[in-house]
């Protein structure tokens, strides 16, 4: 759970961050840092994912249901933030 966690706080500050990048006036150099923390994001939320899905016992499942365990954890991230 610990490992979950601290896996889940990074997932939130790269969040932020993100949306801090999208705030900036749009330029090249902007453009270019934005696209990087995006996919840094998105590797983040993939491994919280993992840890999640693991830690509730789930470890060999086909690629479709992603898309349901991550509309879930997108409602748990928006819980979580309020």
């Amino acid at each position: 759970m610990k490992r979950l966690n601290e896996r889940f706080q990074d997932f939130s500050n790269a969040l932020k961050r993100l949306e801090e990048a999208t705030r900036e006036v749009p330029s090249e150099i902007v453009i270019d840092g934005t696209i990087q923390r995006y996919e840094f994001t998105f590797e983040l939320a993939w491994k919280t994912m993992k840890d999640y899905l693991e830690y509730n016992g789930i470890v060999n499942i086909e690629h479709s249901i992603w898309l349901l365990y991550i509309c879930k954890f997108i409602r748990y991230y928006k819980t979580y933030e309020k």
